[in-house]
């Protein structure tokens, strides 16, 4: 962590016994925050998104002192000392550095500064470069959407090495050193790409002139070119880029744009365009009307620990565990209690449908259960154990026989049994049923099996 006061905290670990503790590189410990740190900054690592969360709610419940019930490695000098420079950690698939899920697995290396508080994490060189917009791509590979590069826009570019300025559209690649660079594959009118560099089209020139040769007497049609094609807005810098389209999105009676100043220049000249509200201001008049912006509906704050439970409770259920995860990163993102509401009414809808199921599904099989008992029960009426007076058939010698049926219940297992125990001369000597060793009927008894 970053120190600024040393001495103070040498004194306060003298006076009380810290909450937080350090272990060595290879456990997670309770982090500590200090100055302007956060719990996305450099020099923390989450073995995963929950991690991460709960390191973000204890911060906010400690007044930003603790990670509270949170985990996370901390590259710090003084107060990880196992955590030195030069020494490298491997993060599994999924961690968390800088606020932002990893999805693959990588390694890292604490750094010390050269100065207090400039201690960090750093990524092992492993020859992929990793984007804000486009994530990991090694090196030599291509953007890809799955079936092969995918093309992106001067827009998505913006902020990277391009290959070429004149390029229009572009594949992300990523160069030795590594770093992420847009090579062109297509390039403004008149110019083709060659191994990302936009060169002359020599032979889309030479058609060009032959089909004007044979229309110099017909009046070429009139090709419609947008504003921002007229002043190839999308191949200025990312400032000028975004003065020119909002300059081309407004009447030519409000502003119109100067390609030799790169300045969107408002009709009345005493007035100044504002490409953010796309409004000339300022002077004598106002040439649009003003508009209030909306009041924002204040942000819920969400219980992400009761979530994380939820979460747990049914983590078999990719269907409730896909609604959760959903829940936390609109909470992440800023939530309205309203919207926060609904989402989790839905969640507890899913989850009282799914229990319900269930025990529909118990109660046919009991059903079926006493069905079979009930079927059974009328064979005992008329069978080899009577003769045609209702005495028993001591002229037929019959087996040991034992019927048992197991139904199973909510509160646990009865079970039924109907036991021959001993043959005698004049038939039997006892057949009884039982329900758990207990007597409940004798022969001739009627009795029914009913569910509570």
């Amino acid at each position: 962590m970053k120190k600024f006061l040393l001495f103070p905290l040498f004194v306060c670990s003298l006076l009380a016994v810290p909450e937080i503790s350090f272990a060595g590189c290879n456990s997670p410990v309770v982090l500590g925050f200090d100055g302007n740190q956060a719990p996305a900054d450099d020099e923390f690592l989450y073995e995963t998104k929950e991690q991460f969360l709960l390191t973000k709610q204890g911060f906010t419940n400690t007044g930003k002192q603790s990670s509270g019930s949170g985990r996370g490695y901390e590259c710090d000098e003084i107060n990880s000392p196992s955590c030195t420079i030069d020494d490298v950690i491997e993060m599994p698939a999924g961690h968390v550095f800088k606020g932002e899920v990893i999805p693959n697995a990588r390694r890292y290396q604490c750094q010390i500064g050269s100065i207090w508080g400039d201690d960090k994490w750093v990524v092992v060189d492993d020859n992929t470069c990793s984007t804000k917009g486009f994530g990991d791509i090694l090196v030599g590979k291509c953007v890809s959407d799955g079936n092969g590069c995918r093309s992106l826009t001067a827009i998505d570019c913006s902020g990277y090495e391009l290959t070429d300025v004149n390029g229009t559209v572009f594949i992300g690649i990523c160069r030795d050193g590594p770093k992420f660079v847009c090579k062109a594959i297509e390039c403004r009118e008149g110019m083709r790409a060659d191994n990302g560099i936009c060169v002359i089209d020599n032979a889309k020139q030479d058609e060009q002139e032959e089909e004007q040769e044979k229309t110099a007497t017909t009046p070429a049609p009139v090709t419609k070119v947008s504003c921002t094609q007229r002043y190839g807005c999308y191949n200025l810098p990312a400032d000028k880029q975004k003065a020119c389209v909002a300059c081309c999105s407004v009447s030519a009676s409000v502003a119109n744009w100067n390609q030799n100043t790169q300045i969107c220049e408002c009709v009345n000249k005493s007035q100044t365009f504002n490409p953010d509200t796309k409004v000339c201001s300022g002077g004598d008049t106002v040439s649009a009307p003003v508009v209030i912006a909306p009041t924002e509906p204040e942000k819920y704050d969400c219980d992400i620990s009761k979530l994380l439970e939820l979460r747990a409770k049914h983590s078999t259920n990719s269907e409730i565990v896909s609604l959760i995860d959903e829940l936390i990163e609109k909470c992440e993102e800023g939530i309205t209690e309203t919207e926060y509401n609904s989402l989790y009414i839905n969640i507890t809808v899913v989850i009282t449908n799914i229990r319900d199921a269930g025990l529909s599904s118990s109660r046919t099989n009991i059903l079926n259960a006493i069905s079979k008992l009930d079927n059974l029960s009328s064979g005992f009426k008329e069978s080899v154990w009577k003769n045609e007076e209702g005495e028993f058939n001591t002229s037929r010698l019959i087996s040991d026989s034992v019927a048992g049926v197991v139904l199973g219940t909510a509160g646990g297992l009865i079970t039924s049994s109907v036991v021959k125990k001993n043959q005698v001369e004049n038939g039997f000597e006892d057949i009884q049923c039982t329900v758990g060793g207990q007597v409940v009927a004798g022969w001739g008894d009627q009795f029914q099996v009913g569910i509570q």
